[in-house]
């Protein structure tokens, strides 16, 4: 009878211990979200009261500001559109080599443009000097020339001097590279 009720007596103290932890588990959460996971009131309240919107037309002064700003938008644009700024573009070749009986030169134009034109000339001791053009064609960001092709039967085994030059209405640009064949 006595291990009857020590069973007993042990199951009410485990139950009222698991309450009890459960209990101060749930009033610590309680404690941290208030103190560590919420705004202070008083941080709300001062934040609100410095917010006003002053709906008065704006003065002569706020007006000549605004006005001034949209020309100095208005200036850097029709810079960007007339490429004043030639340092900004590049050319670069992006791919050369030989494919079966052609010799291919690819390039990247680091600006947008489709109606460019790209020269290359190629040059070598004792050779007839090569010369082709093609256009430009935009790629989204980037603008490419569209690709040069020069028959491998016109080019001898040696070292040719090549210039690419891009040129639009405003801008140019060079790329060079030696090609040994």
């Amino acid at each position: 009878m006595k291990t009857i009720q020590n069973k007993k007596k042990n199951k009410k103290i485990i139950i009222v211990a698991s309450a009890l932890t459960g209990l101060l588990l749930a009033g610590g959460v309680a404690y941290a979200a208030r103190n560590y996971f919420s705004a202070p009131q008083a941080s709300v309240e001062t934040q609100a009261e410095d917010r006003t919107i002053d709906l008065s037309p704006p003065t002569t002064e706020q007006q000549d500001a605004g006005n001034d700003a949209k020309e100095d938008f208005i200036d850097r644009l029709d810079e960007e559109d007339n490429g004043s700024d030639t340092s900004s573009v590049s050319i670069s070749i992006s791919s050369s080599g030989q494919s079966d009986q052609t010799y291919q030169m690819r390039t990247i134009i680091n600006t947008i443009d489709d109606t460019g034109t790209c020269t290359l000339t190629m040059k070598s001791a004792g050779q007839q000097e090569i010369t082709q053009s093609v256009g430009t064609q935009s790629m989204g960001s980037y603008s490419v020339c569209k690709g040069f092709d020069v028959p491998a039967s016109s080019l001898g085994q040696n070292t040719w001097s090549t210039e690419i030059k891009y040129a639009n209405q405003s801008v140019t640009a060079t790329a060079k590279m030696d090609v040994k064949l």
